[in-house]
């Protein structure tokens, strides 16, 4: 036999002794809902705090997290301006904002917009402490995904080895820029013996 609970988070009894504890992120909201719990805005409160409840676990995540800014004065500047980080570095997870690969010339080959943009991911994994062999997953997103996958893959094979990381590709309608022509994601973990 099940015995109603004495609070909508707190089982009292259910079958026997088990009683559950509140974890100390819902303390005000049970008061709240002690005081509450009968009414219909005590039920909208129980469910925004339970709706909440992640976010709130969550939060600040990223303040405890290294936030890697370009080198570059001027660049640094900007990018606080529009508000993005050059890579994030959570635990042993390293978070690359994406890096467009863009034509310095309308004449430019692909391949040379492309070694341009894998050297300045490569210099920000280094920045964050990891290295080519520790990228896991890689997004690109091209503004003609047939016509640009090979010219990639001939430059990221230069980068990368294998064991080669998950990769997704993605067709666009456009990127930031007038000469935008791919935009890569990296996400990479640092070695077990690094993230200690």
């Amino acid at each position: 036999m099940i015995a109603m609970p004495s609070s909508p988070l707190i089982p009292s009894e259910v079958e026997g002794s088990c009683r559950a504890q509140p974890r100390p992120i819902f303390s005000a909201a049970l008061e709240g809902v002690s005081r509450l719990r009968s009414t219909r805005a005590g039920l909208g409160f129980l469910a925004l705090t339970v709706m909440l409840a992640p976010a709130l676990a969550q939060a600040g995540a990223r303040q405890e997290a290294t936030v890697i800014m370009p080198e570059n004065p001027r660049q640094a500047e900007h990018q606080d301006e529009i508000g993005y980080a050059d890579a994030i570095v959570a635990g042993d997870m390293v978070y690359l904002s994406g890096v467009i690969a863009f034509r310095a010339k309308p004449d430019e080959a692909m391949g040379a917009s492309y070694d341009r943009a894998f050297r300045q991911m490569g210099a920000t994994l280094r920045r964050a402490g990891v290295g080519w062999d520790d990228v896991v997953d890689i997004t690109s997103y091209h503004t003609d995904a047939n016509g640009q996958i090979g010219a990639l893959a001939r430059v990221k094979k230069r980068y990368i080895r294998a064991p080669h990381p998950a990769w997704t590709a993605v067709q666009v309608a456009g990127l930031l820029g007038e000469r935008g022509i791919t935009e890569i994601k990296l996400v990479a973990r640092k070695p077990a013996a690094a993230a200690q």
